[in-house]
């Protein structure tokens, strides 16, 4: 599953659930959203406020940034992340990586 099909994924598994699923006008804005709805599906993690923090410190981490000095953060582990990152394909995580190093830097 390419990163445009776990985003739709995600967004059709939940979209009966009141989660945002339309464009904005900023195209930039509407990529990110791309990969980080793609990152719960790949994750496999729903898009609810209780894991959201691991799909935030994942998104860090990918993008070559520290996640343990944000307090939102805190509670999440290094073993939660590199769980759940083992079980993602090698070639979506050089996109991931790619996407979110240049979104962070």
């Amino acid at each position: 599953m390419n990163i445009y099909q776990a985003a739709l994924k995600l967004r059709l598994d939940y979209e009966e659930t009141g989660i945002i699923v339309d464009a904005v006008e900023d195209k930039e804005t509407n990529l990110y959203f791309i990969f980080h709805d793609a990152l719960h599906t790949y994750l496999n993690l729903a898009p609810v406020e209780k894991d959201e923090p691991i799909v935030l410190a994942t998104e860090l981490v990918l993008g070559g940034q520290d996640y343990s000095t944000n307090s939102m953060l805190e509670k999440v582990t290094a073993d939660d992340i590199s769980n759940r990152l083992s079980k993602i394909p090698s070639e979506i995580i050089e996109l991931l990586i790619e996407f979110y190093t240049k979104r962070f830097n």
